[in-house]
């Protein structure tokens, strides 16, 4: 029902023919005010997400950077395992649909 009434799914039934107009007037103006509203809301959120990220950038991605190498290191310590790390596994004929 919420749903229902942000997008102004009003009913009209007993309002009579002499205010439909205006119901429909004040349905589509109260639907754009809404847009408005909401996609006001929704740059606000992706405006502080995206200072957040800024913040924080750099910093991430050089953690990410390490984790990554430090988990990759340790395979690359055993010559036969580094192989396995490096290369991926060849394609099985199961792996085909029929």
């Amino acid at each position: 029902m919420l749903w229902a009434a942000l997008l102004g799914g009003y009913l009209n039934i007993g309002i009579g023919k002499d205010l439909y107009w205006v119901h429909v007037i004040l349905t589509i103006f109260y639907v754009y005010m809404t847009n408005v509203i909401l996609f006001n809301y929704l740059i606000a959120i992706m405006t502080t997400t995206y200072g957040a990220m800024l913040e924080s950038g750099s910093f991430m991605y050089k953690v990410n950077l390490f984790n990554y190498c430090e988990r990759y290191l340790v395979a690359f310590e055993n010559d036969a395992y580094g192989e396995l790390a490096l290369h991926s596994a060849p394609i099985n004929i199961l792996v085909i649909p029929l």
